[in-house]
């Protein structure tokens, strides 16, 4: 190549590089300061992002000292849905119905799944869910949270090390150690609330049974290395001791109950999303009445008095927020005046396998408790199993189970989310299976008289290890000593969910079958998963009052549950597995003594074709009168809150014999005021 050719030839290059970058130039000025073309997706809110997108530093900043801490990071879900989560045909489908285009720009998806960048004037993605999406930006405090003056880490002085660690939580650091604003930026995202994302763009409403303690501790994010790299005892990700898991324990279901509580005071209109904050309301309310009752703490004392007959209603946006404000205040209220070391007591509930079922406990008899509602027994009245002033105790083994228990973990009882089986998750919580638990978590009369007979401490009645909750509740393992929180959900009926719940979704029914889901179209399986609890042999509690089932329509049955596309499946295997079980024994029917029996409540037949999920206690040997009223009085009621939920009312006022006249006037004008309020004018 000549002289004038090379020059020819190196500015023709240098013309189309400028030229490359004029029009790379132009594209990048389209891209973020012109004006967006009509249907082009709006700049997400600044406010809906949680952390202040300008101040973020990135997460290798971070993983420079970190080393460990990031490389655990690098392996979890929060990470890889960076790479990941846009690509899922589940937020192309949300993404489609809220009208957005893309997942990692301008999306309210940057408040959760994301740590977020500024970019010209967009709001991008520039990350997963990293250490600033937890710890707070760090750009203000990034520098100043491990600056130990003119020492180090083991010689800085007491005073240097209170101001550096003051300063940093000012500038907006949360410290692994600050526990409440740490639990409290979880539950911000892990409970979802935001009405328009879950019912227009059809999001879950949250993790399926999210739990602090289990989920930082057990679940993979866990990377507690610092302690350990600074004494240069290697690399070990240590567990928090038992007192630390206590106490956040109690502050995760505080938290859990605020932000459920904020999350139903958004709701403007009833539906699923206001339902699922309902039942989450009720369910950490209940968790915190357990904690109560094992070790009395003022400040959960507090919470439960706060939020007694507060209703998660559409409109109630006032008292909601009054009431999560309360918690907020006895949550970390809890934090500054507790200590680990005095709350043992909570290691049950904490987490854990449970103990092996017994068999036949040293005293299976009880005292009857004189607390019960409509209780009639003296202080000193006798076991039920002592045939005292006209009792009769009830014949046959004392058990805790009459199916075979599960050789496989059962998990959480809402794991199935909405994202996979939304139209059957749906059917679930409407349908009596989905209710069966709450006749025994209310102390309903009959299930009350039966479960006495039998043997059942009063206080064990709605407990997993109670026989009633086998075939009337779903029994998470490791929780059975607690009250039940859910009825016959999937796992009753599919089989314990914990070794094939996420591998089923890839691998279908095969894989699933070969990992304890069981097959319900073949006839034999179906037959023994529904006879299981739908007929009775059991002669304890046969004696003890319950009804066997004999006769239930199976065939009619299987079309009242169906929640599945497609036609029914096979009967053909009822008859030989009836069969196979054999007649329902004769048994010596047992009675409570004179006086113990509290007053028949409703309670369903096993063979009602709306049965429970299971045979359901009855009041057959009350009496048929009042087995009668009994029925009639659970299905006025039934329909009465199915009806209060269609308008959307608070719940009853607790008023009763004992309350003051004034009081129950005022209620009962109310209510009536807020029934017309609420009624379609």
């Amino acid at each position: 190549m000549n002289a004038p050719d090379s020059e020819h030839g190196l500015d023709r290059w240098a013309r189309m590089a400028a030229a490359l970058l004029v029009f790379g130039g132009l594209l990048f000025a389209m891209a973020t300061t012109a004006p967006s073309p009509a249907g082009a997706q709006a700049l997400v809110p600044l406010e809906h992002v949680r952390e202040v997108a300008e101040q973020v530093r990135g997460s290798a900043r971070c993983g420079e000292c970190h080393e460990n801490a990031y490389a655990v990071w690098k392996q979890t879900a929060h990470a890889e849905g960076f790479e990941k989560l846009h690509k899922k045909k589940r937020a192309a489908q949300i993404t489609k119905k809220l009208g957005l285009r893309l997942v990692k720009r301008n999306s309210p998806c940057l408040a959760c799944h994301f740590t977020p960048k500024i970019r010209g004037d967009n709001v991008s993605a520039a990350s997963g869910t990293s250490c600033e999406s937890c710890h707070g930006a760090g750009v203000p405090w990034v520098d100043l949270h491990n600056d130990y003056g003119d020492a180090s880490w083991d010689t800085e002085s007491a005073e240097h090390r209170q101001a550096r660690i003051a300063q940093a939580r000012q500038l907006g650091m949360r410290r692994p150690s600050d526990l409440y604003p740490v639990v409290a930026n979880c539950y911000q995202c892990h409970l979802v609330p935001n009405q328009e994302l879950v019912e227009k763009g059809g999001h879950t409403t949250g993790t399926a049974g999210f739990e602090f303690v289990e989920y930082s501790q057990d679940k993979g994010i866990r990377h507690n290395f610092l302690a350990a790299e600074l004494r240069g005892q290697g690399v070990r990700n240590a567990k928090r001791p038992p007192e630390t898991r206590r106490l956040m324990y109690v502050v995760g279901q505080a938290v859990g109950l605020e932000y459920s509580l904020r999350g139903a005071a958004v709701a403007t209109s009833s539906g699923d999303y206001l339902e699922s904050m309902a039942e989450r309301i009720d369910e950490f309310r209940a968790n915190l009445e357990e904690i109560q009752a094992a070790v009395p703490l003022p400040e959960v004392a507090a919470i439960l008095s706060a939020t007694s007959g507060v209703e998660a209603s559409a409109g109630g946006d006032a008292a909601l927020t009054k009431a999560a404000d309360a918690v907020r205040v006895q949550a970390q209220a809890l934090v500054t005046n507790q200590k680990g070391a005095d709350l043992a007591a909570l290691d049950d509930l904490t987490g854990g396998e449970d103990e092996e079922l017994v068999a036949d406990p040293a005293s299976p008899g009880a005292t009857v408790d004189a607390s019960l509602a409509g209780a009639a027994s003296s202080p000193a009245a006798p076991a039920p199993g002592a045939a005292a002033a006209g009792g009769v105790p009830a014949t046959g083994k004392f058990k805790q189970r009459i199916r075979p228990q599960p050789s496989r973990k059962t998990v959480k009882a809402n794991s199935c989310t909405k994202s996979c089986h939304e139209d059957a998750v749906s059917w679930m919580k409407k349908h009596p299976h989905g209710k069966s638990h709450k006749p025994f978590v209310k102390g309903r009369g009959n299930n009350v008289n039966i479960a006495t007979l039998y043997g059942i401490r009063p206080g064990d009645l709605a407990k997993g290890t109670s026989v009633c909750a086998d075939c009337h509740a779903t029994v998470q393992t490791g929780k059975a000593r607690s009250a039940v929180r859910h009825g016959v959900t999937c796992q009753g009926c599919h089989g314990a969910a914990g070794d094939y719940l996420k591998k089923h979704r890839d691998g279908g029914l095969a894989v699933a079958a070969s990992l304890g889901m069981r097959d319900l179209s073949k006839p034999d399986v179906l037959a023994k998963t529904c006879t299981g609890c739908h007929y009775i042999t059991d002669e304890r509690l046969l004696s003890a009052g319950h009804t066997s089932g004999e006769g239930f329509d199976y065939a009619g049955n299987l079309a009242d549950i169906q929640h599945w596309d497609g036609g029914l499946p096979p009967s053909s295997g009822f008859a030989a597995e009836l069969s196979r079980r054999g007649p329902v024994p004769e048994v010596k029917k047992g009675k409570l003594p004179d006086g113990v029996a509290v007053a028949a409540g409703p309670a369903r037949s096993a063979g009602a074709s709306s049965a429970s999920g299971g045979g359901a206690a009855s009041a057959a040997d009350a009496g048929a009168g009042d087995a009668d009223v009994a029925d009639e009085a659970d299905e006025e009621e039934e329909l009465e809150e199915e009806w209060e939920s269609e308008l959307g009312l608070p719940r009853r006022p607790d008023v009763g014999p004992e309350s003051p006249a004034e009081d129950s006037l005022q209620a009962v004008m109310d209510r009536i005021e807020e029934i017309h309020r609420r009624l379609p004018q």
